[in-house]
């Protein structure tokens, strides 16, 4: 970047920034306003400037017996970013223009000065949120797309360049911006492009270069993308729901051990209900006594056998069913026994005698 370069961008302000953007704005509805994308396209520049007066290295150490250098030009304040930053939702248009034009432009120094500013957007932390969500999933589309669709040969230095820039905005876009909340969207498909990218899914670009899988790794290790986030939410849950259940024992065991010990200070003995007894204990004791749902719903008779059985072999079969004991059996057969010498009426019939 040239001094006059320097001189020139630094007469550039905030108050200018702001009336371009506010034109921009203005003449959102008007598709067919001739000024409308030369004006975006000066302020990409603008930002092109800025990038490169923050690019600027120190010269070399030169030997003693030569010149110092002149200093190097000072570094400018990105004024469109620092804009974006302070009126985040003020100027909105400009950025859904962007994309837009990413997806409309075929040259590629004209998608290299918008893929810079996206960058410059998403790893700065005030404007992470600087576009819209559905914005941001047809980014993510428009990427995805391009990515794709570059001629990589070897020889093509300026699409393998074109492709760098678009993975360098691909990797904050994943991780510094809306699209990295649920429902992670697209997550399978980017993990293909990455694929196709790396070599491992066909045959049809060129070797793979150092810098392309360098920035295909930074892509692929967005926690999302491959799963790690999942994985360490599933963890996460299964920690809190023990927690809970150790915290409902203990509540329940603590519960009963506060009425155990207020029954102990007003009889001064100790009552076998307020004894803190574990809770696998308690459900083991009402298996043994019979006393499971699980048992109860259970038969291995069917309606038409017990319809067709005789009324003490039914009386039987149900006793042996309920467990009880001989005498008790002996009793329940006598009374079945005594109904059925009866009235021969119904079980349902009413107890007193016909009218």
């Amino acid at each position: 970047m040239s001094k006059a370069d320097v001189e020139f961008t630094a007469i550039v302000d905030d108050v200018f920034i702001m009336y371009l953007l506010q034109i921009i704005e203005g003449l959102s509805d008007d598709v067919d306003d001739p000024y409308h994308y030369p004006v975006i396209r000066v302020l990409l520049v603008l930002n092109e400037q800025y990038m490169m007066s923050a690019s600027t290295h120190s010269p070399p150490k030169n030997p003693p017996s030569t010149k110092p250098p002149p200093p190097p030009p000072p570094r400018l304040t990105n004024r469109l970013l620092k804009t974006l930053s302070a009126h985040l939702a003020s100027y909105r248009t400009f950025g859904e223009n962007l994309i837009l034009l990413l997806n409309r432009e075929t040259l590629p120094a004209s998608q290299l000065l918008i893929l810079k500013l996206l960058y410059l957007i998403f790893t700065t932390p005030a404007t992470y949120e600087y576009f819209y969500i559905n914005d941001l999933y047809v980014l993510l589309d428009v990427i995805l797309r391009n990515l794709l669709d570059l001629d990589l040969a070897a020889e093509d230095m300026e699409a393998m360049r074109l492709r760098h820039m678009y993975l360098r905005v691909l990797s904050p876009l994943l991780a510094n911006t809306q699209v990295s909340k649920p429902p992670y969207y697209k997550r399978d498909e980017v993990a293909k492009v990455l694929a196709v990218l790396e070599g491992r899914g066909g045959v049809h670009f060129a070797p793979v270069d150092e810098t392309t899988l360098r920035l295909i790794g930074r892509c692929a290790r967005v926690p999302w993308v491959n799963g790690e986030d999942e994985a360490a939410n599933t963890g996460a849950q299964n920690t809190r729901d023990k927690a809970s259940v150790g915290a409902m024992e203990r509540g329940a065991l603590g519960e009963e051990h506060h009425q155990g010990s207020a029954n102990n200070s007003n009889d001064g003995t100790t009552s076998p209900t307020t004894l803190t007894t574990p809770l696998s204990n308690v459900l083991a004791s009402n298996r043994s006594l019979g006393m499971e749902l699980a048992e109860a719903g259970k038969s291995n008779l069917s309606v038409l056998e017990v319809a067709s059985m005789p009324s003490q072999e039914w009386a039987r079969a149900v006793n042996g069913r309920l467990g009880l004991s001989s005498r008790e059996r002996e009793a329940a057969s006598l009374d079945v026994e005594a109904d059925d010498t009866g009235q021969g009426r119904s079980p349902f019939a009413d107890s007193g005698g016909e009218e």
